[in-house]
């Protein structure tokens, strides 16, 4: 449907003749597939996926990029095809004290949060920057960002734009959560270890391709991206 084709299915449940995806998409729509499996999760990023989102301990991207790496070898993909981020939940104030507080009453509000807040990232400013250099130097592209703690008090988006803005990498909005608040962000950053003036290889095809889609800024954060955001 989205090549604009009008498929027919007979399943058990639901049947639909001809169907049609009106209006069309504006262009291609690009392919995420997350989790960081190897056998499977991993083996069908490298086949079909635009992109890959780790979703794993910090300490194991290298390893699950070797992973991809041979994969894509396997498959006869060119591996700079891939585009490859990391999934990230943080909770930013203005002093670590007050994140860790607030994250914590997320959690008492909502146990069910309970689970994912050992892995939260909370902090100032400092704190988050940092935790996301250590992120980009495993070789990832970019990361993705869910503030799912604090992102409903107001400043907290605005402050985690200007936390990463000044860190060497590409920051764009990819959700809205309520209209005008920041769900998700994705970071795009130059490829492995390059230069950063430079985005050889896979991260100037990359940024080079995003360019073309779409160019905007987060009103609610206030940030403008560089000309090479990489759009989803």
């Amino acid at each position: 449907m989205l090549r604009g084709d009008r498929p027919t299915l007979e399943g058990r449940w639901y049947a639909v003749r001809d169907a049609i995806n009106s209006p069309a998409p504006v262009g291609r729509i690009p392919v995420m597939i997350g989790g960081a499996g190897e056998r499977k999760t991993l083996r069908m990023a490298a086949q079909y996926a635009d992109e890959s989102n780790l979703i794993c301990p910090i300490d194991d991207i290298p390893r699950k990029l070797e992973v991809l790496d041979a994969h894509c070898a396997k498959l006869g993909r060119d591996r700079s095809e891939l585009t490859v981020t990391y999934q990230t939940s943080v909770a930013i104030a203005p002093t670590r004290e007050q994140a860790i507080r607030e994250a914590d009453e997320a959690v008492a509000r909502i146990p069910e949060m309970a689970a994912r807040r050992p892995t939260i990232i909370c902090g100032d400013p400092d704190d988050v920057a940092a935790a996301y250099e250590r992120i980009m130097a495993t070789g990832v592209d970019g990361v993705t960002v869910n503030l799912p703690t604090n992102c409903h008090i107001e400043g907290r988006v605005r402050l985690l734009g200007q936390t990463l803005a000044p860190q060497p990498l590409r920051w764009h909005l990819t959700r809205f959560r309520g209209g005008n608040i920041c769900q998700e962000s994705v970071l795009s950053a130059r490829g492995r270890g390059e230069g950063r003036q430079q985005l050889p290889g896979k991260g100037a095809t990359a940024h080079r391709r995003a360019q073309d889609r779409r160019q905007r800024w987060c009103q609610p954060c206030g940030v403008r991206p560089s000309p090479h955001t990489r759009s989803m």
